[in-house]
């Protein structure tokens, strides 16, 4: 009987440590704060080939700022602001359950790796086992073209004549 009630109450204090942390999370995403008057928010939705779904991406991301130059890595020019942070997460959709995604932001200007000069922003998707489609072993990583969803916050450019 006392095995039961300690469990009981450890359960209780689980659920409500975990209720108090949950809302606060909660909370904290329902208010985050949006974008200054001098800040820049897009969000998109990046297919294999580099095109941008249009129904899933914000508007704030030109598709003449995204290139594909090789398999797996996508790069971020000209995007209309400069991006200050980047968060990338890959789109598992299609069976393509074993998609490891990464983003790198050029905060240096020393360049990045595999996109064009001036490049703000890489993405590169990476395939566990080397094959799109297929969540079965060996673990043989490959740099392959999957979907992405991407979130960029930055500073508004701010070049002669536009107002800011």
């Amino acid at each position: 009987m006392t095995r039961f009630r300690t469990k009981a109450v450890v359960a209780t204090i689980s659920l409500a440590v975990f209720g108090a942390i949950g809302g606060v999370a909660y909370s904290a995403a329902k208010d985050s704060p949006k974008a200054g008057p001098n800040e820049k928010v897009a969000f998109a939705n990046v297919l294999e080939d580099g095109t941008l779904d249009p129904n899933l991406s914000s508007g704030n991301l030109p598709q003449s700022g995204v290139t594909h130059p090789a398999p797996g890595v996508y790069c971020f020019n000209d995007v209309g602001f400069t991006i200050n942070s980047a968060m990338v997460s890959g789109d598992n959709s299609f069976s393509n359950n074993d998609t490891i995604v990464s983003v790198a932001i050029d905060n240096t200007g020393g360049g990045l790796g595999g996109c064009p000069a001036g490049a703000q922003a890489r993405v590169r998707t990476l395939d566990a086992n080397g094959v799109a489609g297929s969540n079965t072993a060996p673990y043989a990583p490959v740099l392959l073209d999957h979907r992405f969803v991407i979130w960029l916050r930055g500073s508004k450019s701010h070049d002669a004549g536009d107002g800011d």
